[in-house]
């Protein structure tokens, strides 16, 4: 049975298209979306278990056809089946609607350590195992539907193998990382972009709008006509998915250059001070500094994705590295991966926090399975402060209201316990602090926030027992146990809390 949990029809646009990637023929103005089915070949998956490596291959996969739609000004309905399915099977399922096309894609990967001969920074020889390689194998078979029923039109098979990174540091036991899986899995996409059903559109112009305000450093100002297109692209990107769920368009105002102390030599962390003096107020339009453009080996070594993006809750300002490209003559990607670092910033910036769901943008950390897709409570919390319903200058109603939202979303993976332990301090104002406190008027939410505070003061015992006392009141919350694991566990404490 198809699961449709994730059933998209992709209406976004951009002014230029991956390269190398055709133009789809023309189609009658009748014919329905194109349907991409993502089958896997040999095992069936479990939509209870969502951090099971199969259900996150799968959901990547999904995520990036889509994103590769969303990139290219096309259209077309991903679908997911749960379980292993015939040619017949999956075809069967589909309307039959004259012109209607459909591929199947059947998927399987595993991974594997492989041992080889790298280099370190010194250009000397030694063995390493570089861990964690991602083989991904896609079968696909495409159909039309006719009077006479489905006619294959088309198929093929494509293999992508993650490799070691380009440069191999040695570390203490000799291994090293594989790229990550996102780049196999773009790939192998890539490969299949000739093959893919789809219908071009055009965006919608109407509705609210962002104005978007970019300012580049100087290092990448010197290349601004190189890195204006991806910009535009960048941000059409992320215009396309947040106007899909909020109804308001991110529109590109202008792009200028830094003052000439911001050279992007310094980390995001380092400049955010000067970053916010020079931008003290912005209005109603966002403002978006683009820092630096990473280094490929920062991107693929180890944790490549902390510290890429900076925000305030309630300001304006958004501060980011750039992701670089993995192959020369790549743009959609990292117009892509970019476009999703500036969603999740923006969520922040309109009052967003994190959660532990892999199916959210506002999961703690970037990740392979690089959804578009706010979860409910920040659907809730970023709608609010479109509409003017949630406001952040007065601490004391946002909360009341983040308490409230909290509270009556029947959504149990957000990390407010960490979120509210920082916001109720107050930068160490305790007459402020006691009136935030006050105002969350649930006894659950100030153990929980309490509990986290305790913790990152090392008093593990009392922690222990404050969110025991939010267990008690309030079971759901996942992000409880998570915390009370590290208060109870204080030799795993450290390595959890990485």
């Amino acid at each position: 049975m198809l699961r449709c949990a994730l059933f998209l029809t992709v209406f976004m646009a951009l002014a230029s298209r991956a390269a190398g990637a055709d133009h789809p023929p023309p189609r009658s103005p009748q014919a329905p979306p194109p349907v991409i089915l993502v089958i896997p070949a040999n095992s069936a998956i479990n939509p209870d278990a969502p951090l099971a490596f199969g259900t996150m291959l799968q959901q990547s996969l999904a995520n990036h056809l889509e994103h590769f739609l969303a990139a290219s000004g096309l259209a077309a309905v991903v679908k997911l089946s749960a379980a292993p399915l015939s040619d017949e099977g999956a075809l069967a399922s589909l309307e039959k609607i004259s012109d209607q096309e459909a591929l199947l894609v059947y998927y399987s990967a595993e991974r594997h350590d492989e041992s080889y001969v790298a280099r370190d920074r010194h250009r000397r020889r030694y063995h390493a195992r570089a861990e964690n390689c991602l083989r991904l194998d896609l079968q696909y078979r495409r159909y039309r539907w006719s009077s006479g029923g489905w006619v294959e039109s088309g198929r093929g098979s494509i293999t992508a193998q993650g490799e070691p990174t380009r440069l191999a540091v040695r570390t203490g036991s000799g291994a090293v990382y594989c790229e990550p899986h996102e780049l196999v899995i773009q790939r192998a996409l890539n490969a299949l972009i000739p093959d893919l059903p789809a219908m071009s559109v055009s965006p919608p112009q109407s509705g609210a709008t962002l104005p978007v305000r970019i300012f580049l450093s100087g290092p990448l100002a010197h290349y601004r006509t190189q890195h204006q297109g991806q910009l535009h692209q960048m941000v059409t990107f992320a215009s396309g998915w947040f106007a899909a769920q909020f109804g308001v368009r991110l529109e590109l105002a202008a792009i200028d250059t830094l003052p000439h102390r911001f050279d992007g030599r310094q980390g995001l962390q380092e400049n955010q001070a000067d970053f916010d003096e020079f931008y003290a107020a912005s209005g109603d339009t966002l403002i978006l500094v683009l820092n630096r453009l990473l280094h490929p080996d920062m991107y693929t070594v180890g944790e490549r994705q902390e510290g890429i993006g900076l925000s305030r809750l309630g300001r304006r300002r958004i501060y980011m590295d750039l992701l670089p490209s993995a192959s020369p003559d790549d743009t959609l990607w990292p117009a892509v991966a970019n476009g999703l670092t500036f969603l999740h910033e923006l969520g922040h910036v309109l009052g967003g926090i994190h959660v532990s769901d892999i199916g959210s943008i506002m999961n703690h950390r970037a990740n392979w399975v690089n959804t578009a897709a706010f979860d409910p409570l920040n659907r809730k919390l970023i709608a609010a402060a479109l509409d003017g319903t949630l406001r952040f200058d007065d601490p004391v109603e946002y909360v009341r209201f983040f308490t409230r939202a909290l509270l009556s979303t029947p959504y149990y993976l957000a990390d407010y316990p960490a979120f509210l332990s920082d916001y109720l301090d107050w930068g160490g104002n305790r007459r402020m602090a006691e009136r935030l406190r006050s105002a969350l008027g649930d006894a659950s939410v100030l153990y929980a926030a309490d509990g986290v505070r305790m913790l990152n003061h090392g008093s593990h015992t009392l922690a222990a027992q404050m969110l025991r006392a939010a267990i008690r009141a309030n079971p759901q919350q996942a992000s409880l146990y998570y915390y009370l694991s590290l208060a109870v566990d204080r030799r795993s404490a450290p390595a959890l809390r990485a």
